[in-house]
């Protein structure tokens, strides 16, 4: 086991951390995504950034933090006027307690990593419900710079069976990207649950996304505030 260790070459505080997404590089080190946490209704209220990291592989040493836009880091507004993040406060922008970076992938050259949101920022869209998908952020990184250079829209498929009973809990999620070659085609993994269903599980789709000629939407800070029609579509196949 190699531990992960913060900027202060510590390992990470208890709920300071939540990895998820892991890409293997050629100097031997990873890069490991975490959702952060959006947590002020769950009693020991908790508000981290998602972070994409470069770690030595064999000494779990942080080398490198990759930038992430502020369109993705979580704001809570007081809605109590407290003065803290408690129960009753509202999530304003930013990603969603744990639908955040729940993916990673470096491309076969090295050159580029991608990650995404597993559902929609509060400022884009709504959840993933039986009836809609939700607006994902797929979000590119140049490594040789170290700075996100692109961003776009992945429309995740609705929930695919109803939870029974239909209140209890159910989601779908984009949960994995793997770059098949240095030009933006990718595959792309759903995974949806519900709560009680009929054969209760996991249904699992996979998709081939092209995002060569699909709109840059990083200059977008809240895609409710546009006319989604606007965005090309990547294609999917």
């Amino acid at each position: 086991m190699t531990t992960l260790l913060n900027q202060n070459n510590q390992p990470f505080a208890t709920n300071t951390l939540d990895p998820e997404g892991i890409g293997l590089t050629s100097n031997r080190t990873v890069f490991i995504s975490s959702e952060g946490e959006v947590s002020p209704n769950l009693g020991a209220a908790r508000v981290q950034s998602p972070f994409v990291n470069e770690f030595d592989l064999g000494t779990g040493r942080q080398l490198r933090q990759l930038p992430v836009p502020s369109k993705f880091v979580p704001v809570v507004q007081d809605t109590n006027n407290n003065q803290i993040v408690d129960t009753g406060d509202t999530p304003t922008a930013g990603v969603r307690n744990n639908v955040a970076f729940e993916n990673l992938t470096i491309t076969p050259d090295g050159k580029f990593l991608f990650t995404a949101t597993e559902n929609a920022l509060v400022q884009d869209g709504p959840l993933a419900t039986i009836n809609t998908g939700s607006r994902s952020r797929i979000l590119k990184y140049n490594l040789t710079t170290g700075q996100p250079e692109q961003e776009f829209l992945y429309v995740t498929d609705p929930v695919a069976v109803p939870a029974v009973p239909e209140t209890a809990f159910s989601t779908n999620g984009l949960v994995e990207l793997l770059a098949l070659d240095n030009r933006g085609t990718l595959l792309a993994l759903e995974r949806s649950f519900s709560t009680g269903a009929p054969g209760t599980g996991n249904t699992i789709k996979l998709y081939e996304v092209r995002l060569n000629g699909a709109s840059d939407i990083s200059g977008i800070n809240a895609l409710n505030a546009i006319n989604i029609n606007t965005v090309r579509p990547f294609v999917t196949s």
